[in-house]
């Protein structure tokens, strides 16, 4: 009788402590940033876009997975190519997902437009 009690408080503690880092997994803020990006390559798989990046002003060089939710938007950009956007995520190593992208000219001329109007 007693195994059986601490067998099923042990139980309910386990549960306990799965859901609460089920929680927090699930509900951890996102980070955004902006910067420039160069684009290393990119791809889709089963509907899902994604492009290769890297920051070329940043002092450690890593590359990371950006998804992408607009095709059109991911036919536009290429390869090799530098461009400036922002981007928000977990942690890096599991997936940005891509806010806004412009080319670096682009946006001063974007800026200068609204400047006018």
């Amino acid at each position: 009788m007693k195994v059986k009690r601490n067998v099923i408080i042990l139980s309910s503690f386990l549960i306990l402590i799965a859901f609460i880092v089920f929680i927090n997994y699930e509900h951890q803020e996102k980070s955004s940033e902006t910067s420039y990006i160069k684009i290393l390559d990119k791809g889709e798989k089963n509907g899902h876009y994604w492009v290769l990046a890297k920051d070329p002003n940043a002092f450690e060089e890593s590359k990371f997975k950006i998804t992408i939710d607009n095709e059109n938007t991911w036919n536009l950009i290429q390869k090799n190519k530098e461009y400036f956007s922002t981007y928000s995520y977990v942690t890096k190593s599991k997936k940005a997902e891509l806010e806004n992208i412009s080319l670096p000219g682009q946006l001063q001329k974007d800026q200068k437009a609204h400047k006018n109007n």
